[in-house]
């Protein structure tokens, strides 16, 4: 059963105030409400900021590591390999040496520079007394070029036997046996060749000639053992070694007194213009005549290469084949 109101005893102003109380209530609780949904809002928008930076923050360390690590493994991983105390982690192959007392390392050997002087440089070949005599010459070469060209054999040889047959006139002859060391022009399968030159020393002793009549003597001296050469120029010499342009001659059968050239055998084109003396100590080519005695025309290579770094003239060998 429903109660009935009276009407007349209802108390309006009080039920509108109640009524607005209860309005503002419920507005407040809303805007609370809002006020929570927004913040929530915004610390979810603030996390998947922070997020999105951390992953950018990562990435770029990330990157940055990376490319630290290729810095270093391509300049300073070189470096570190040098270093005796890293060269176990990384073999027996680095081979670190210390040298004196500086500690100074040394991966590897280290090619030294190509010497150019215009200084010729004099290597004397022997302690005799020096006979000079004068030769006529067919050909006089002024460049690499034509004396290659009219060589058979262009090589940089080591005199490992040599032998010298004393004539009977005022006279020698050097049979050397050379080892072929670089090749420039020739036989690739030829590993020693017999080279023949006129001149060597000779015991004055036993020649029917005197030796004081022969150019460069000085007379009233007596030397037992004399050098006998052409233009000055001495004969190779064993353990020595040249720079060699040489034309192969047939073999020499049936001829008396001469033997030991069968097999045929080879001559400096030139004479003595087609070979040069290098010094294996400084990499150098040097002259077996001395400097004011050096003939422009007939000895080209000492007056062009002596004093230089021997790859200078192996590098002009190089370009003509």
């Amino acid at each position: 059963m429903k109660k009935r109101i009276d009407v007349k005893s209802f108390n309006y102003d009080y039920a509108l105030k109640q009524l607005d109380t209860n309005i503002v209530w419920d507005v407040k609780q809303m805007q609370m409400l809002e006020n929570r949904l927004l913040d929530g809002i915004a610390k979810i928008e603030l996390r998947q900021e922070s997020r999105f930076y951390n992953k950018f923050a990562y990435g770029l360390v990330l990157l940055t590591s990376i490319f630290v690590f290729l810095i270093s493994f391509i300049y300073v991983l070189p470096t570190l390999k040098n270093l005796s105390f890293v060269s176990n982690y990384f073999g027996d192959t680095l081979d670190t040496e210390y040298k004196n007392s500086t500690k100074k390392i040394i991966s590897k050997p280290e090619e030294k520079p190509i010497v150019v002087s215009n200084q010729i440089v004099y290597s004397k070949e022997t302690n005799n007394k020096i006979v000079s005599t004068d030769a006529l010459f067919e050909v006089l070469y002024d460049d690499i070029h034509g004396i290659y060209i009219n060589s058979d054999l262009v090589a940089e040889v080591k005199v490992v036997d040599q032998e010298v047959r004393q004539t009977e006139a005022f006279d020698a002859e050097t049979r050397s046996k050379v080892k072929i060391v670089q090749l420039f022009k020739g036989d690739t399968s030829l590993k020693e060749a017999l080279v023949v030159e006129l001149g060597g020393p000779l015991d004055t002793t036993k020649t029917k000639e005197m030796y004081k009549d022969k150019p460069g003597v000085v007379s009233g001296e007596s030397p037992t053992i004399v050098e006998t050469t052409l233009e000055g120029v001495p004969v190779m010499k064993k353990g020595n070694s040249y720079v060699l342009f040489l034309r192969k001659s047939p073999p020499v059968v049936g001829v008396e007194g001469v033997t030991g050239l069968e097999n045929g055998f080879y001559l400096i084109v030139g004479s003595v213009q087609g070979k040069i003396k290098i010094d294996k100590e400084k990499n150098i080519a040097v002259a077996t005549v001395e400097p004011t005695k050096i003939n422009d025309k007939i000895n080209f290579l000492q007056k062009a290469f002596a004093g230089k770094d021997i790859r200078i003239l192996k590098e002009e060998l190089n370009k003509l084949k």
